[in-house]
């Protein structure tokens, strides 16, 4: 059983818990990381898992954890109460992003791949159990005391006869075949369960039978069984990459083919290369194993590959990784020999320098694993090729050739003595056969013609500063590059007159590499040079092109940078985008100390200190030592994931399962981590929070970001996770939050503001409407009170003064002493009088009737027509038919007016005995006709609407007009109509 495995490797382990750290495992081709307590890692770590996103799971004397390249977080996922130890025995990952915990060995929880969903499927035993095992077809085990259980909706379900096949024995530590069987040794055989079959079948015979084993293969695919005696199983087949999915064992076999074990036997970590194990296996031996941990320092408990090959080891100190070396030192040259100068021969040697003032010096030519030095102490600083394959050297007191393992002096430097200061040659190149350019610090550009050092300058077209770095195009044209961002071109043979560019932003130019694309690299980053432009280099995450000492180009067209933070490699394919976007984003590869470099690129000459050489291998200088690197082997970075680690409101409770927020809290902390165990440090993370960001957000590894003030609604994360190359990952979204309104952002708040703001309306409405009617009331009241003054004045004065001088000029007409023409002229004054006075009474009429005593309009009417009537032998009569309804004023005066003209016009003309006045209501309108059966009106008056010289007509028409009306005339022998239509005020 998997569980009896780690209680036997625990067993064997050291007893003390002293502290480890990286220092203390020394294991020749792999990069050590050591998580101990001051890292906050757990103890205990019995159990390992790796789930699909790839974050790491640690079962513990103390519960589970979990680590995602940055942190260890402590994840309670056992049910309360818990019948059982909170020892975590097993965590066995599931292809879905799920996690099996098992506690003590009698609870078997799942966690699902979101982090928060916990099931406990019932059915299994109250002990016994000795873990889960995840068949490549879905199907899910748990091996027991009691036998096999298979998982059935959220039900385990007991594997019996004759429905299964089960082994003859208790059966230990399942693992997969290359065919996605179930592999599982029990009783004296091995066993196999094939994809979706209920019925194991043997496939071997144990060689120790009822001692159970574990079976592990190796990188080329066999199958060995490993207990006391080490046996291989033919014909099964074992996965030879690493799976996507992993849980931890006590042996194993790398990537690489190394053997590792935490067995019995071993002291604290053991490990054997592949050749030496597998033939101590065949004869049935344990592999003779070298700890690679000084005793007493480590208790390793269990082992685990991850997907990508690396090696984890569960300790009682904490947790360590062994990772395999993409750079393999030259420890010839590997610590306190100051800066490197390198130079590969074409014949597969390369020569080796270093500069040291006042140090140790060596040159060294190096032949595969062979080191020769020549030349004895001398301080180099600059080095090139020629065509010939001999080495052109610059020191502090000469120049040198070396040829195979001889070396000469070519000429003296100028001003060298025992008193002078001493400046390191910067660069050195051909110019020619015999002829040299060579670059010192603090004096400037030599060319030097055997024992001739002529210093360039102004005077030909050079910078009056020293060139900082130098190279030679395929098409022969030197390339210089100086502190200030300025760039010199020399055709092939000239020796004056550069033609001079200059590169923005990038300090100064510490590597150039011409080609297609031109580049260079300086302090401050890189970029491409085209046609005099210059564009610099975006990589995915900034920064990293800083302190670029070298570039290199591979066969396949990648380009690989030498900077301050590592060793960087930017694919062709992506090199060839910036001819049509300068400005694009490029993916990128990096290798740092975490993958076995001596550090990043050393800063100061010898330049460059990136060297390609003739078998294709990368030689890097770094300020920790000198390296060579495989391109072909370095590893594509892996994918990386999202972890939502942390949620919580405004008041810090923890919202990760979802919650809600209620106001005075509506705020989210949050915290992120993006898991790529091998590259840790260079994953991007992009958030949003759905409901609320229009766009994504951008962080970097960890991030711990918040949002407050929200406003109602619901929301969700959503993290995404990039690693150096790839695209983004599928999103991972956090459980909805719903973010509660306050009272006065409900809609009940909303509805009861308009109710309010309707009401206010309404209130000021009607208030403004009130003011208005008692404003038009006053008016009224006011024109009433003017109405009635102006018809008691006419009345009172006008009239009666009228009416006074009427009867005098009546008593004039009737003296018999006055002569008759004179009495005759008093008749018309008097007939005049008389119509005014009655023209007048009618108005008072009228002004009464809109008066404060007001008068329906029929008996206004009829006042006028009676006092007309009175004065003529004519009869008057006045009829209403349907309901009398009242008019506005100015219509009322307006028919008043009409009609009273109308009337005169019959009582003074029409010579009639008969005039009716008929008032007809109407559902629209109101029609008013006034009929007489006088002489009519002349054709001449009809045809032209007036009479001659005068205007009563056309002012009828006038009148009616402007209160929508309409005036019409009939007339002949028999009498004339004058008819009135208004239109009835609406209600």
């Amino acid at each position: 059983m998997k569980v009896l495995l780690a209680a036997l490797a625990l067993a064997a382990g050291v007893s003390a818990c002293t502290a480890v750290a990286a220092e203390d495992v020394k294991i020749p081709g792999y990069v050590v990381t050591v998580w101990g307590a001051s890292e906050g890692a757990p103890q205990d770590v019995g159990n390992i898992a790796q789930t699909t996103d790839g974050t790491l799971w640690l079962g513990t004397n103390n519960g589970l954890f979990r680590f995602d390249g940055h942190r260890f977080t402590e994840y309670d996922v056992a049910p309360r109460p818990l019948p059982a130890s909170r020892q975590v025995r097993d965590v066995v990952p599931d292809p879905k992003g799920g996690l099996w915990v098992l506690y003590g060995d009698a609870v078997e929880i799942h966690l699902a791949a979101d982090g928060r969903t916990v099931s406990v499927p019932t059915g299994l035993p109250p002990g016994g159990i000795g873990g889960v095992f995840v068949h490549a077809d879905g199907r899910t085990f748990v091996t027991a005391n009691d036998g096999l259980y298979v998982l059935e909706g959220d039900r385990w379900k007991r594997c019996e006869a004759p429905e299964w096949t089960l082994p003859s024995g208790e059966m230990d530590t399942p693992s997969s075949d290359a065919e996605g069987g179930m592999l599982t040794a029990a009783g004296d055989a091995i066993y196999r369960l094939p994809r979706g079959s209920q019925h194991f079948v043997e496939v071997a015979k144990l060689a120790e039978p009822g001692f159970g084993g574990q079976l592990v293969g190796d990188p080329t695919g066999r199958l060995w069984v490993t207990y006391r005696k080490y046996t291989e199983v033919p014909g099964v087949g074992m996965p030879t990459r690493p799976a996507p999915v992993n849980t931890n064992h006590i042996t194993l076999f790398d990537p690489h083919g190394t053997f590792w074990t935490v067995q019995q036997g071993c002291d604290g970590l053991c490990m054997a290369p592949f050749d030496t194990a597998v033939a101590d296996m065949r004869e049935g031996r344990r592999p003779t194993r070298a700890s690679v941990v000084p005793a007493g320092n480590l208790t390793a408990l269990t082992l685990m590959r991850d997907a990508t090959g690396d090696i984890w080891v569960g300790a009682r100190q904490g947790l360590i990784r062994l990772h395999k070396s993409v750079a393999q030192p030259i420890t010839a040259f590997e610590r306190g020999l100051g800066w490197f100068g390198v130079s590969p021969g074409a014949d597969g040697t390369t020569l080796v320098t270093t500069y040291t003032r006042g140090g140790y010096n060596k040159i060294g030519r190096i032949d595969g694993q062979d080191v020769e030095l020549i030349g004895g102490e001398k301080a180099i600083s600059a080095l090139t090729r020629l065509p010939d394959g001999s080495a052109v050297l610059v020191g502090d007191d000469a120049m040198y050739r070396v040829t195979g393992s001889a070396i000469e002096t070519m000429s003296q430097r100028p001003g060298v003595g025992p008193a002078a200061p001493v400046h390191p040659a910067q660069i050195v190149l051909p110019q020619a056969p015999g002829r040299f350019w060579v670059s010192i610090r603090d004096e400037g550009l030599y060319l030097v013609d055997g024992t001739n050092w002529r210093h360039v300058g102004a005077k030909e077209g050079f910078p009056t500063v020293y060139p900082m770095s130098g190279a030679r195009g395929p098409d022969g044209t030197t390339w210089f590059g100086y502190a200030d961002g300025a760039l010199a071109a020399l055709s092939p043979g000239d020796t004056s007159a550069p033609l001079m560019s200059r590169v923005p932003s990038i300090g100064a130019i510490n590597a150039i590499s011409p080609g297609d694309p031109f580049l260079v690299g300086g302090e401050t980053g890189a970029g491409v040079v085209e046609n005099g432009t210059f564009s610099p280099l975006r990589l995915r995450r900034g920064g990293l092109l800083r302190g670029v000492t070298g570039i290199v180009r591979t066969p396949d067209g990648d380009a690989w940078f030498n900077t301050a933070r590592g060793l960087i490699r930017v694919a062709a394919g992506d090199l060839a985008t910036l001819r049509d976007d300068p400005t694009r984003v490029l993916p990128y590869d990096i290798l740092t100390t975490a993958d076995g470099l001596p550090g990043g690129a050393q800063q100061v000459r010898p330049l460059p200190t990136l060297n390609l050489a003739s078998d294709g291998l990368l030689w890097v200088a770094g300020v920790s030592g000198l390296a060579t690197v495989d391109p072909r082997h370095v590893r594509a970075a892996s994918a990386a994931s999202p972890v939502l680690l942390d949620m919580r409101d405004g008041k810090g409770a923890s919202i990760l399962a979802g919650g809600v927020l209620q106001p005075g809290s509506r705020a989210i902390d949050a915290e992120l981590a993006g898991v790529s165990l091998g590259d840790p440090g260079f994953v991007d993370l992009r958030y949003r929070l759905v409901g609320v960001d229009p766009d994504w957000r951008h962080a970097t590894d960890e991030a711990r970001i918040s949002y407050a003030d929200l406003p109602p609604g619901r929301f969700r994360l959503e993290v995404q996770a990039r690693g150096p190359t790839g695209d983004w990952s599928p999103s991972v979204l956090s459980a909805p939050v719903d973010s509660m309104p306050a009272f006065f952002e409900t809609r009940w708040f909303a509805a009861l503001m308009v109710v309010l703001v309707v009401a206010a309306a309404f209130a000021g409405h009607f208030f403004r409407m009130a003011v208005v009617r008692r404003r038009q009331e006053a008016t009224a009241n006011a024109k009433l009170r003017e109405r009635d003054r102006i018809a008691r004045e006419l009345h009172d004065s006008m009239l009666q003064g009228m009416a006074g001088v009427m009867l005098r000029v009546i008593a004039w007409e009737r003296d018999q002493r006055a002569p008759d023409e004179l009495r005759s002229g008093f008749r018309t004054v008097a007939d005049q009088l008389s119509s005014l006075i009655m023209e007048a009474r009618a108005r008072v009429i009228a002004l009464r009737s809109v008066a404060s005593y007001r008068m329906p309009l029929s008996e206004a009417l009829a006042m006028v027509g009676e006092d007309y009537g009175s004065a003529s032998a004519a009869s008057f009569h006045l009829r209403v038919e349907g309901q009398e309804t009242p008019l506005d004023d100015v219509a009322h005066l307006a028919v008043m007016d009409v009609v009273r003209e109308a009337l005169n016009n019959a009582f003074s003309h029409a010579r009639a005995s008969a005039i009716e006045v008929t008032l007809r209501y109407g559902d629209a309108d109101l029609v008013v006709a006034v009929k007489d059966n006088g002489v009519g009106l002349p054709e001449l008056v009809t045809a032209e609407g007036r009479r001659p010289g005068h205007w009563g007509m056309v002012t009828m028409r006038e009148r009616a007009t402007e209160i929508g009306g309409s005036v019409s005339i009939d007339t002949d022998g028999s009498g004339t109509t004058v008819t009135l239509v208004v239109p009835k005020p609406r209600t």
